[in-house]
C-alpha cells in the first residue's frame, strides 16, 4: 500500500506553500518523461538530453546556494546549513557529470539551453538580489519536488532495475530526503509565521517552471487509450452526501410515502433501524470474507441530520461474496440522477462518481481504471483476502488494460486530475514554452476545477493542458500584438514596442493605427489609415496566431478605438494593456479631442492593465486641473478603476512636487490594494518612448504568464535598466533621445566599462570622516575636486536602508565631477541606488552571477591575489581587478603579495588593474611600474582633513609615473 505522505514537507510553513501547489507536483509526477524514467521505458537519448539540461540548472542552483551563504554570512547557524546544502548540490552535479562522461558526452554550454531551462535559471538568478528569504523560497520547490518524485516512484517501483533506476534511487535515498527538510526548516526559522504573498508567488512560479522543465524534455509517449475512471473514497465514517447515506435517506423517504403521518421520532427510529440493519449485514459479510479474524469494531455512522424530502428512487442493496475467489460486491440504485453504468467510454474521463467503502470493490474492478481514494485497515484485509492487488496510481498503464484484479490508489484528487488529463507535451524537436500564459498562475483551492475540467472534456471542448495554450502540434511561443502608431525616428510607438518584445523574449506582431513623421525633435506630421484597414491588420494576426496579449498605444481617432475594442471582443483577447497615448513627449497632440472618453467607454472595461501618465489620467477622467501629488494619483487610480479597468498604473515620472528628487514613484491599484512602486531616477535626456516601452514590457510579461502586479514590476525593472544603460547615448539632435532597448546584448559606445579610469581609486572611510566632522559625501566631493578618478563606497557596518541613503548621497556628490561610484560588496544597494558599478571579493557573490544581475553596462570590479583568480574573474565578466594587498594595511586583514605578485597578475590579464593595500604617494610609482593602472587609497585621502589637496598630490605622482612608462 502506498504511503500517502511520502516526500512531502514536514513543517507548517512549507506545508502551506506545498499544499497550494500540489496540483503542479502531481502534474510533474505524471509527466510521461518522469513516468518513463521510473519504469525504464525512456530512450537513452532523451535521458542524456535531460542530464545535460539538468547539469546546467544545477550549476545555477549551486550558485544560488553560494549567494545565500554570502547573504547569511553573519548567521553561523544558517551558514552551516547552507554550506551543507551547497555541498550536496555540488555532489549531485558531480554524479551527473560522471554519468555523462561514461556515455561519452560533454556538458553543453548555456547557449544550448532549452527555453524551459533558461526560463528557470533566469528566474532563479533574478531572485538572488531580493534577499535570503525570497531566494530560499524560490529554491525550495526544486529540492522538495525531486524528493517527492523520488519517494513516490520508489514506492511504486521498489524493485526496478534498469538504466535509469539510479535516478529514482538517488532522489529517494534517506540522505537526499533529508536535504529538503534542512532547507525548509531553515526557511521556517528565518521566516516566522505564514508565507507572504511574495513567497507564495515565488514558490508557485518555481513549481510551474519545474513542470515545464520536465515537459520540455524530448520524449513522446504513446497515445493513451480512452478510459473511464471509477473512484471510491475510503474512510471509516459515513457522512451526509455519501452514497450509503443517500440510500438510507431514499429508503426513509420511501417509508414516509407509505406512512405520511410519521413523526420526527418515528423517522428517527426508522433511521436507527436502517443503520442497525446495515451494521449487522456488514459485520456478517466481513465475517464471511475474513473468517480467521476476530469480529471488527462496529462501523461508526456520523449523523449530521438527514433530508426527508420525497424522492422517486426505490433502492435495493445487495452484497454477495466468494464468486470466483473474488469479492463481488455491488449496489444498485434506480434513479434518474445516479447512473448504474459508472464509466462511459470516451477520449478521457466523462464522469466520476464518489463511492465510499470496501463494498464498492466489485464495481471498481469492472471499471477501466478503478481508483481507491485513501484507504483503511478493513480495505487492506478485504482486498488481500479477495486476491485484489492495490498499486500506486502512478503505475496505472495508459496504453493497455491493467492486469486482472488490480486497483490503483492515491490520496489526492489532484493526482487523479494529473492522471486523467496529463499536460500535453510539445511535439518532437520542439521545446516547451519558457513560461506559460496567465492561467498557469491560477492555483485552485478545491477539487471543483477537476469536475468542470472533466465535464468540459465530456462535451468535446478543447482544454489547455496545465494552463498552457495549445496550438495543435506547434511549439508555444509567447506572442504579443501591438496596435499603435509608427515612429519614423524609431524611438517610440510600434518600433519601441517591437524592440521591447524582442528584448523580453516574446514574439512581436503589429497593426499600425497611424504613421507619424517624427524624430528626436518632435512630430512633423501624422497620417491615419482607414479604420477598416486597421481592422484587417488585427484580424490577419489574431486569426492566424495564438496571441497571448495585446498592447495598444496611439489610437488617433474614435474610429480606431472602436475598431480595436471590436477586435478584442471578437477574438476573445484575454490580456489587454492600454497605454492611452494622447500627447507626444514633445507636446504634439496625437489623438482627436474626443478619443479619451471613447477609450474610457470601450477599452477600459476590457483592459487588464492601463498605464496613463499624469496628463493622460486627467484627460481620461475629464479633469482640467493637473494631478500634482501622490494622493491625487491614488484618487485618479480609484476613479479609473471604477470606470472598468482591472489594474491601474498611474505613472508619476513627471510629478514635480515630490520632495525626494532621487525617486520616481508610480501608483498601482487593482481594486483592493494600492501600491507605491518606486525606482531611482535616472538623469538622462534619452527618455523618448519610455511610456511605450513600459506598456510593451508589461504586455510581454503577461504573455509569459505573470499576473498583472508581477508583470508591472518586471517591466519597471527592465525600463530602469534600459534608462541607465542609455544615459550616455547620443542619437539625434533633439531634446529627447531614444533608449537602447537591447542593452543586454548590444553595448553602444560610451558604456562604463569603456571609460574606467583607475588612476586614483578612492575607498571611503566613514570612521575617519566622522572624526573630521564631515560626511562621506562631503569628503568624496572634495576628493573629486582634487582629481580622484573613481570612488568605492565601503560601509561594512551600515544596514541596507542606511547604506542606500549613503550611496545616493555619495552618487549625488560624485556625478557632477564625472567620478563613477562603485559600491563595495552590496549588489542590491548598487542596483537600488543606480550606482555605476559594484566591487566584489572572492568570498562574495560569484562574479558571473553579479554580471547577470547588474547587466553589461555597469562596472564590475573583483579583488584578486593570484593569476588563477584573475583569469577566472576575467572570464566571468569583470571590468577591472583590484590586486593585493601589495603591502600590509590597517583597514583590512589580507595576505600580502608584494610587487612580484602584483606584476604576475598584471602580466596574466588584459583587464586594467588597480593596486590595493598600503599604497600612498611614496610607493605609488612602483605599483604603476609593476603594471597597475592606478592605486586604491583609503586613509591618505579620507583621513586627511584636506582631502582635495591630498588627492591632488596622489594624482600628480600617478600621472608622472604613467607618463614615464609611455
Amino acid at each position: 500500500m502506498l504511503a500517502l505522505d511520502l516526500g512531502e514537507p514536514v513543517d507548517e510553513l512549507s506545508r502551506s506553500l506545498w499544499a497550494a501547489n500540489e496540483r503542479l507536483a502531481f502534474e510533474s509526477l505524471h509527466d510521461s518523461f518522469v513516468r518513463s524514467t521510473a519504469d525504464g521505458s525512456l530512450s537513452r537519448e532523451s535521458y542524456s538530453h535531460y542530464q545535460q539540461q539538468d547539469w546546467q540548472y544545477l550549476q545555477v542552483y549551486a550558485d544560488a546556494y553560494e549567494a545565500a551563504c554570502a547573504q547569511a554570512s553573519g548567521d553561523s547557524e544558517s551558514l552551516a546549513v547552507l554550506e551543507g546544502l551547497y555541498k550536496g548540490v555540488r555532489e549531485e552535479q558531480r554524479l551527473q557529470l560522471a554519468s555523462l562522461k561514461r556515455q561519452g558526452l560533454e556538458v553543453s554550454d548555456t547557449s544550448t539551453q532549452t527555453a524551459a531551462t533558461r526560463a528557470y535559471t533566469d528566474f532563479l538568478t533574478s531572485v538572488t538580489a531580493e534577499g535570503l528569504i525570497p531566494l530560499l523560497t524560490a529554491m525550495a520547490p526544486c529540492i522538495r519536488l525531486y524528493g517527492f518524485l523520488g519517494a513516490r516512484l520508489k514506492a511504486a517501483y521498489p524493485h526496478a532495475k534498469h538504466d535509469f533506476s539510479e535516478w529514482v534511487s538517488t532522489y529517494s535515498s534517506p540522505a537526499y530526503l533529508a536535504e529538503p527538510i534542512k532547507h525548509e526548516r531553515l526557511l521556517a526559522r528565518l521566516h516566522q509565521g505564514p508565507p507572504t504573498a511574495r513567497m507564495q508567488t515565488l514558490y508557485t512560479r518555481a513549481m510551474q517552471l519545474e513542470a515545464q522543465f520536465f515537459q520540455a524534455q524530448p520524449h513522446q509517449a504513446p497515445a493513451p487509450r480512452p478510459v473511464g475512471l471509477l473512484i471510491s473514497d475510503f474512510d471509516d465514517t459515513m457522512v451526509k452526501g455519501e452514497t450509503t447515506v443517500a440510500i438510507f435517506e431514499a429508503a426513509l423517504a420511501h417509508a414516509s410515502e407509505d406512512g405520511p403521518g410519521m413523526t420526527k421520532q418515528q423517522r428517527r427510529a426508522k433511521w436507527d433501524e436502517l443503520v442497525a440493519s446495515y451494521i449487522q449485514e456488514r459485520a456478517a459479510l466481513l465475517q464471511m470474507l475474513l473468517p480467521e479474524e476476530p469480529l471488527l469494531q462496529p462501523f461508526k455512522m456520523q449523523d449530521g441530520g438527514f433530508n426527508c424530502e420525497k424522492t422517486h428512487c426505490k433502492p435495493t442493496y445487495q452484497a454477495t461474496a466468494g464468486v470466483g475467489g473474488r469479492v463481488n460486491l455491488a449496489w444498485r440504485l434506480k434513479s434518474g440522477s445516479m447512473q448504474t453504468r459508472w464509466s462511459a467510454k470516451g477520449p478521457t474521463v466523462h464522469r466520476w462518481c464518489p463511492l465510499e467503502h470496501w463494498s464498492d470493490l466489485g464495481a471498481l474492478l469492472e471499471a477501466d481504471i478503478g481508483i481507491v481514494m485513501g484507504g483503511n485497515s478493513t480495505l487492506a484485509r478485504v482486498a488481500a483476502a479477495a486476491g485484489i492487488t492495490i498499486q500506486p496510481l502512478i503505475t496505472a498503464p495508459r496504453t493497455e488494460a491493467p492486469p486482472p484484479g488490480t486497483l490503483f490508489q492515491t490520496g489526492s484528487w489532484w493526482e487523479v486530475a494529473a492522471f486523467a488529463a496529463p499536460a500535453k507535451r510539445p511535439p518532437p524537436g520542439a521545446s516547451a514554452p519558457a513560461q506559460a500564459n496567465s492561467t498557469r498562475n491560477e492555483v485552485p483551492t478545491s477539487t471543483s476545477g477537476l469536475e468542470s475540467r472533466g465535464a468540459a472534456r465530456a462535451q468535446g471542448e478543447a482544454q489547455p493542458a496545465s494552463g498552457v495554450a495549445q496550438a495543435g502540434a506547434h511549439p508555444q511561443v509567447p506572442t504579443v500584438l501591438t496596435v499603435a502608431g509608427s515612429d519614423s525616428g524609431g524611438g517610440a510607438g510600434i518600433q519601441a514596442d517591437l524592440k521591447t518584445f524582442q528584448a523580453r523574449g516574446v514574439f512581436g506582431t503589429s497593426a499600425i493605427a497611424a504613421l507619424t513623421a517624427q524624430n528626436t525633435r518632435g512630430v512633423a506630421g501624422v497620417h491615419v489609415p482607414p479604420a477598416d484597414f486597421l481592422t484587417a491588420q488585427m484580424d490577419a494576426v489574431l486569426e492566424d496566431m495564438d496571441v497571448h496579449a495585446v498592447k495598444t498605444g496611439m489610437l488617433p481617432t474614435v474610429q480606431a478605438v472602436h475598431a480595436v475594442a471590436d477586435a478584442v471582443q471578437r477574438h476573445k483577447v484575454t490580456a489587454l494593456v492600454v497605454d492611452p497615448v494622447l500627447v507626444a513627449s514633445s507636446g504634439h497632440s496625437l489623438a482627436d479631442s474626443d478619443v479619451a472618453h471613447v477609450i474610457v467607454d470601450r477599452l477600459l472595461p476590457l483592459a487588464t492593465v492601463v498605464t496613463p501618465n499624469l496628463a493622460e489620467a486627467a484627460a481620461l477622467l475629464g479633469d482640467s486641473s493637473p494631478i500634482q501629488s501622490l494622493r491625487g494619483m491614488e484618487a485618479a487610480a480609484r476613479r479609473l478603476h471604477q470606470l472598468g479597468a482591472r489594474c491601474l498604473l498611474v505613472k508619476g515620472g513627471h510629478l514635480a512636487s515630490r520632495g525626494d528628487a532621487h525617486e520616481a514613484v508610480d501608483v498601482l491599484f487593482d481594486g483592493s490594494t494600492m501600491q507605491h512602486l518606486s525606482a531611482p531616477r535616472v538623469d538622462s535626456r534619452n527618455t523618448h518612448g519610455t511610456g511605450c516601452t513600459l506598456a510593451a514590457a508589461i504586455a510581454a510579461e503577461l504573455a509569459k504568464g505573470l499576473p498583472a502586479a508581477e508583470a508591472v514590476r518586471a517591466a519597471k525593472e527592465y525600463l530602469s535598466a534600459a534608462l541607465r544603460s542609455s544615459a550616455d547615448l547620443q542619437i539625434g539632435k533633439g531634446a529627447h533621445g531614444p533608449l537602447n532597448h537591447g542593452y543586454a546584448t548590444n553595448r553602444w559606445g560610451g558604456g562604463p566599462s569603456k571609460r574606467i579610469d583607475l588612476r586614483v581609486y578612492g575607498v571611503t572611510d566613514a570612521a575617519s570622516n566622522a572624526k573630521l566632522g564631515r560626511s562621506n559625501a562631503d569628503a568624496v566631493s572634495a576628493a573629486a575636486r582634487g582629481g580622484m578618478t573613481i570612488v568605492q563606497l565601503r560601509e561594512k557596518l551600515a544596514n541596507g536602508g542606511n547604506f542606500l541613503e549613503e550611496a545616493r548621497a555619495v552618487i549625488a556628490a560624485a556625478r557632477p565631477h564625472g567620478v563613477p561610484v562603485i559600491i563595495n560588496d552590496r549588489v542590491d544597494v548598487a542596483m537600488a541606488a543606480g550606482a555605476d558599478g559594484v566591487h566584489v571579493g572572492q568570498d562574495d557573490l560569484p562574479v558571473a552571477l553579479v554580471r547577470q544581475l547588474m547587466g553589461p553596462h555597469t562596472i564590475l570590479g573583483v579583488s584578486c591575489k593570484t593569476v588563477e583568480q584573475a583569469r577566472r574573474a576575467e572570464a566571468d565578466g569583470a571590468d577591472y581587478l583590484g590586486v593585493g594587498a601589495v603591502f600590509a594595511t590597517p583597514t583590512k586583514d589580507s595576505r600580502v603579495i608584494g610587487y612580484e605578485g602584483l606584476q604576475a597578475v598584471c602580466q596574466a590579464t588584459a583587464l586594467p588593474v588597480v593596486a590595493i593595500g598600503g599604497l600612498n604617494a611614496q610607493n605609488a610609482a612602483d605599483a604603476i611600474h609593476a603594471g597597475a593602472q592606478g592605486i586604491a587609497v583609503v586613509r591618505d585621502i579620507f583621513a586627511n582633513s584636506d582631502a582635495a589637496s591630498a588627492t591632488q598630490q596622489l594624482r600628480a605622482v600617478v600621472d608622472q609615473a604613467i607618463a614615464k612608462l609611455s
